[in-house]
């Protein structure tokens, strides 16, 4: 099972037709099967950390209740791989969004995306391969540079074989010259760095040999958030680097997948085109904890930053962060909340929060804080403006011969584990 997180299928088809991409070739030619989930853009629930969770699980947002990226459904709620494991099902899982591996004895390799930070990967020698994205999404702006070395020496390592670069250091004058050419040059670094997860995933499956293994990827997700204009691809240089990566990527899958064995490629749900509608910009906390301890005058015991523009915050007594809820609460740009916040029932000392604002913003700009005004610039940086926002549909391309033409997200598990010879899906009541 490839997650090609929140893939479009219509620029899947225009990359086929305009590019050199033959592996996205193969999957387009796959049975298509549309998937729809009654979660909205506006409560936060069509999210990809709440969709996976869905389709992981095989029961929608309001039984598992997960919201926000960094969080894990229920021990009470089995993940796929931990339903399998108990009826001696082997799998490999690769990145999964709020994933753990948890007592999937059956699980012979697990790597936890970069954001749920408690989670390690299994065998530990993998582990290495996301202490460096760990590591850049704690530090995005003030990067220490010795354990920026170190981490990347932890990643390299975790190839353990030097052979296994060598294919991946063929890309290199490829990475430097997009880089070089390009200022907003994240993307360029990590589509690079999921093509050498792919590698890696595709020997660990050769490996291994499970029955059921899952590869996530997110680089087209990330692009197609942030890069997704001209709609041409043959005027936007940055759609085509990262879709030739998605191929790359995809060519890995196949050269390990076996002649018996079941492919399925899904995007849990799909992106639409927002680039000439009415700009949505995306705001940054340039550093989580100075902005804390200067403007709250709090200290958490850790912040845990994620992807794009929300973090964990974990606080040494509940005090402490009723006083940062009502500091955070109080924050407006021209007169409209800063923040949004969520507090954990089950966890009285952990905190969410994201900025929410999404208006653009001249360069002097303020914003306020219990009646103190700072320079927003100071505080807050921007990445960039939506150019693709998420929508409730999605597609499905497998070679699954009993998968429906139409399902409910969630239940796209429903036909996988009937493949293995489960025949129903746990029911459990709604979450609080």
């Amino acid at each position: 099972m490839v997650e090609l997180n929140e893939f479009n299928r219509e620029l899947l088809e225009q990359a086929a037709a305009q590019m050199d991409v033959p592996s996205i070739g193969r999957v387009l030619e796959l049975r298509r099967t549309s998937t729809r989930t009654d979660d909205v853009y506006q409560d936060g629930s069509l999210e990809p950390w709440v969709q996976w969770v869905s389709i992981h699980t095989g029961v929608p947002y309001g039984a598992h209740g997960v919201l926000h990226i960094g969080d894990l459904p229920d021990e009470g709620l089995p993940q796929i791989w931990e339903t399998l494991s108990d009826r001696g099902v082997s799998s490999g899982v690769w990145g999964v969004l709020n994933g753990a591996r948890r007592r999937a004895d059956n699980c012979h390799f697990f790597v936890p995306d970069p954001w749920t930070f408690h989670e390690r990967a299994h065998p530990e020698s993998l582990h290495g391969l996301i202490a460096l994205p760990r590591f850049l999404a704690k530090n995005r702006l003030h990067v220490v540079q010795g354990r920026l070395l170190r981490h990347g020496a932890r990643l390299a390592l975790a190839f353990a074989n030097p052979r296994r670069l060598v294919g991946a250091m063929q890309q290199l004058p490829t990475i430097l010259k997009m880089a070089t050419r390009d200022p907003a040059r994240a993307y360029v670094y990590f589509s690079a760095f999921e093509y050498l997860a792919a590698k890696r995933f595709a020997e660990m499956k050769r490996r291994h040999d499970p029955s059921f293994s899952v590869l996530f990827l997110n680089l087209l997700a990330h692009a197609q958030h942030y890069y997704w204009s001209p709609l041409d691809l043959s005027n936007n240089a940055r759609m085509r680097y990262v879709l030739k990566y998605v191929d790359l990527a995809l060519a890995e899958v196949f050269s390990a997948l076996r002649d018996d064995e079941q492919l399925v490629v899904l995007n849990g749900f799909e992106q639409v085109n927002i680039a000439h509608d009415e700009p949505h910009h995306v705001y940054r906390q340039r550093d989580h904890l100075r902005f804390l301890r200067e403007r709250l005058d709090v200290t958490p015991v850790s912040v845990d930053a994620h992807m794009t523009n929300d973090a964990h915050l974990i606080f040494e007594t509940e005090g402490e962060l009723e006083r940062a809820v009502a500091a955070l609460s109080s924050a407006r740009v021209n007169g409209e909340p800063l923040f949004e916040l969520q507090r954990y029932a089950e966890h009285r000392t952990k905190l969410f929060f994201r900025v929410c604002y999404g208006r653009p913003l001249p360069p002097n700009s303020d914003y306020q804080i219990e009646g103190r005004t700072f320079r927003f610039w100071d505080d807050f940086e921007s990445l960039g403006t939506h150019t693709g926002r998420h929508a409730p549909s999605g597609t499905v391309y497998s070679t699954l011969p009993d998968i429906p033409d139409r399902v409910a997200n969630h239940e796209v598990l429903k036909t996988i584990s009937a493949y293995f010879g489960v025949p129903s899906w746990p029911v459990v009541p709604p979450a609080a």
